[in-house]
C-alpha cells in the first residue's frame, strides 16, 4: 500500500487551517505545527526527538482544531514506525482514527484505516488488518474514492491469501484488477495479477498461478518497472518449481 503517511513536514495547506479563537490562536497553531515539523524533519532519528511529545499533543488539543491534532497523531505514528516502536505506532494511529471519527471526517477515517491495515499486517495481526481494510473499503465505496478502493481490494486480497480465505482473496484480486484497468494504471494492473497468482499458489493451483504471474511479469516489463519485474520473476520461479517446470 502506498500513500498517506507524512513525516518531515505537514501536508501542504495544513498551516492554513483556522481553529476557533481568531488570529492569535491561529498564530499559536502555526507555531506548534512548525515546531512539530522541525522535530520530524531532523534527519537523526533519535528518541530524544519525542521529549516534546506531550507538549505537542496538549497544544493541539487546546487549540480545539481536530485536524491539527490528527496531523500530529499521524506524524507521531510515522516517526515511531521509523524507530521500530510498533506499540506506540499503533497507539497514535488508533488515536488519529478516533479523532477523524469524532470530527465526522470520513475521508481521513478511511485513510487512517488503510494505514492501520498496513501496520497490523506488518505486525502479523491479520484479522485486525482485514477488519481495518474492509472498513476502509466500505468508506471508499461511499465517497467514490477509486484510489482508496483499489488499495483496499489489493490489501484484502493479499491478507486473505495469507489467512486461507482464498475465495475472498480471488474476489478482491479480480476487483483490484478491474479497477486498475478502468484507471489505465499498468503498474496497479500488474500488482493485481500478482495478487491473483499468490491466491492461486496458496490454494495449490500452481498452473493458474504461473499464468497470472506471467501477466504480472509482462505488465512490469511494459512499464519498465524493474522492482516489479524482479518480484514477478520470483513468484513465477516459485510457481514453476511447484510444477517441476523450471526451464
Amino acid at each position: 500500500m502506498e500513500e498517506s503517511l507524512w513525516c518531515g513536514k505537514a501536508p501542504e495547506g495544513a498551516q492554513h487551517v483556522v481553529g476557533p479563537g481568531g488570529p492569535r490562536k491561529l498564530q499559536h497553531q502555526q507555531e506548534q505545527q512548525q515546531h512539530w515539523n522541525d522535530i520530524l524533519s531532523n534527519g537523526k532519528s533519535n528518541f530524544k526527538q519525542f521529549r516534546f511529545e506531550d507538549a505537542a499533543i496538549m497544544a493541539a488539543r487546546e487549540s480545539g482544531n481536530s485536524e491539527i491534532e490528527a496531523l500530529i497523531m499521524k506524524g507521531l505514528a510515522a516517526a515511531y514506525s521509523g524507530l521500530g516502536l510498533h506499540d506506540k505506532m499503533v497507539e497514535y494511529e488508533e488515536q488519529a482514527l478516533k479523532i477523524a471519527r469524532q470530527a465526522g471526517d470520513i475521508e481521513s477515517e478511511g485513510r487512517s484505516l488503510c494505514r492501520l491495515a498496513n501496520i497490523y499486517r506488518d505486525l502479523q495481526n491479520t484479522e485486525r488488518a482485514i477488519e481495518c481494510a474492509e472498513s476502509a473499503l466500505n468508506i471508499a465505496k461511499r465517497i467514490g474514492d477509486g484510489d482508496m478502493e483499489h488499495e483496499c481490494y489489493f490489501t484484502i486480497s493479499v491478507l486473505c491469501s495469507s489467512n486461507g480465505q482464498i475465495g475472498r482473496a480471488v474476489e478482491c484480486g479480480k476487483k483490484a484488477l478491474q479497477r486498475a484497468k478502468l484507471q489505465g494504471n499498468k503498474d496497479r494492473e500488474g500488482s493485481a495479477y500478482g495478487c491473483l497468482g499468490i491466491a492461486c499458489s496458496c490454494s495449490g493451483e500452481h498452473e493458474q498461478a504461473a499464468k497470472w504471474h506471467e501477466k504480472f511479469l509482462s505488465a512490469a516489463q511494459e512499464t519498465q518497472n524493474l522492482s516489479a519485474e524482479a518480484q514477478a520473476r520470483g513468484y513465477l520461479g516459485a510457481a514453476y518449481l511447484s510444477l517441476e517446470k523450471l526451464p
